[in-house]
């Protein structure tokens, strides 16, 4: 990677977020927000394909790991249209760049809307979300995606909070494809109920609890599925200003389709050495832990450790994954 341009960019950013002034208290609002963080990390797989090596999976090779630089921006723009009504404008940029695996490199643009609506004498509100992501893997086009999402609040009680939503996803993928079979852009609609148990006045520690369902619609039949996900996560405050929060989510995916295997249809000897292949399933989890130290005002330190494991009876799209990071954070 070009690692001076690189450099000079999180000099740059860091230059800015210097430059801003510091919060005057933790409890004055500002109608503008901005978040800038950088730091390095390791990715154990970063293609997210099959650590094993055999002669199937060396068609499309095996997961690799690096080392990797990354930076994010978020600048968000909150206007209060009445005192029950507010509207949030938020772009967030995030990149990162792999030591040795550069045609892996990401860059993504996100762009939100999202209304706001208090009920209830502010025990409830709406919050709609208008979503646009834009990602480039290496330095191509990857994947374009458009998100409608509003989601309810309800506090029944002090302790508890619930939250339901209905959204759907519209995916428009550039990447070449071997057959029709495996073109991924999809319209998914999804769902979730969760709910929130608050455990001291401050809410600043919680348990949270969330079920989704998801429908996937692809242009290719090896991507239609349905998707069922539980997600268990915590936050609590250690000690003070450290912050750690901790998740488990177990998800399924069960594939509508018989899969069919791109490669059968390049090389006839292949259907010989390889059964039938039966309709994919998708079984994973993934747990990880946060850390954020808030050390001086507006500015953290902050740790991510994740691991994902997915399982399917497919073989390829068996793989472990670990991410560790630790990012510098100015927030105003």
């Amino acid at each position: 990677m070009n690692l001076r341009r690189y450099v000079w960019g999180m000099i740059f950013l860091w230059a800015v977020a210097a430059a801003m002034p510091v919060p005057a208290s933790a409890d004055k609002t500002y109608p503008v927000n901005l978040d800038v963080s950088a730091g390095f990390g390791f990715d154990s797989n970063v293609p997210s394909r099959p650590m094993t090596q055999d002669d199937d999976t060396r068609l499309l090779g095996f997961g690799k790991g690096d080392f990797f630089y990354e930076h994010n921006v978020t600048v968000g723009y909150t206007h209060p249209l009445t005192s029950d009504i507010s509207l949030q404008l938020q772009y967030f940029l995030n990149q990162n760049f792999h030591f040795r695996l550069g045609q892996y490199d990401m860059f993504s643009n996100n762009i939100s809307l999202s209304p706001t609506m208090r009920l209830f004498d502010n025990a409830a509100q709406v919050v709609g979300l208008f979503n646009f992501n834009y990602l480039d893997i290496g330095s191509d086009k990857y994947r374009t995606v458009y998100t409608v999402r509003p989601v309810y609040f309800h506090q029944l009680t002090d302790w508890l909070m619930l939250e339901t939503a209905v959204g759907f996803e519209r995916y428009y993928y550039s990447v070449a494809v071997a057959a029709n079979q495996d073109n991924p852009s999809a319209k998914n609609f999804l769902t979730y109920l969760g709910a929130y148990i608050f455990l001291n006045s401050q809410r600043s520690a919680y348990v949270q609890a969330r079920f989704s369902f998801d429908a996937n619609f692809a242009a290719g039949s090896n991507w239609d599925y349905d998707g069922y996900r539980i997600l268990i996560a915590g936050v609590f405050p250690i000690v003070n200003k450290l912050t750690g929060r901790v998740y488990f989510d177990l998800y399924n995916q069960y594939f509508n389709n018989y899969w069919f295997d791109a490669h059968k249809s390049n090389n006839p000897a292949y259907y010989f050495n390889n059964p039938p292949f039966p309709k994919r399933e998708d079984h994973g989890v993934s747990t990880g832990a946060q850390f954020n130290y808030e050390f001086y005002p507006g500015w953290s330190a902050q740790t991510n450790l994740n691991y994902t494991r997915n399982n399917s009876n497919i073989k390829w799209y068996q793989y472990d994954r670990f991410i560790i990071n630790l990012l510098l954070t100015f927030r105003y």
